[in-house]
């Protein structure tokens, strides 16, 4: 990865949503971006660019939380 980047690889699922958010303080959580599973692998790439204009945003240091949802509409088993 580039200085002051995080990637990371998402092992996709067809069908789910992947819900990507950040935190700088494990307490407050702001999304970054929602991803449409393929089925492939996923990769993630976050430098920072695409983070609201906050205070907290800021910080040197971050948290990631994925959050898996099934995409409205679909109907099928896992």
């Amino acid at each position: 990865p580039l200085p002051n980047h995080v990637e990371f690889i998402i092992h996709s699922l067809a069908g789910r949503v992947f819900s990507v958010f950040y935190s700088v303080n494990l307490i407050d959580w702001f999304p970054l971006i929602d991803i449409m599973g393929s089925g492939d692998d996923l990769v993630f790439i976050d430098n920072g660019s695409n983070s609201p204009s906050h205070p907290l945003h800021s910080s040197s240091q971050r948290f990631y939380r994925l959050e898996v949802s099934v995409q409205e509409g679909l109907d099928f088993l896992p």
